[in-house]
């Protein structure tokens, strides 16, 4: 796995973080580019291919996370952890 940025985070650690928050095992499936927009298509028809080619960019150069929610608020942002397992009653 590539290191990623500090308070960054690759998909299968939030689907990690949402299994932690349900108290179990979620697994994380890859799937290839054709096989995504395949799946995608009957919901966005033509943009599913943007969607996944946008999403891939994003694997490959995350945002990086920032300050901005403490800077605007004067406290920390909710970590994902934390939102998952305040809503861990809508994954049921």
């Amino acid at each position: 796995m590539r290191r990623r940025q500090p308070g960054t985070f690759d998909r299968r650690e939030l689907v990690r973080q949402i299994g932690t928050a349900l108290g179990r095992d979620i697994p994380f499936i890859e799937v290839s580019r054709e096989e995504a927009i395949e799946q995608l298509t009957p919901a966005m028809g033509d943009q599913a291919e943007w969607y996944v080619d946008i999403d891939a960019e994003m694997v490959e150069s995350p945002q990086q996370a920032n300050r901005i929610v403490e800077e605007l608020t004067g406290r920390p942002a909710t970590t994902f952890a934390e939102w998952a397992l305040r809503n861990a009653h809508r994954f049921t």
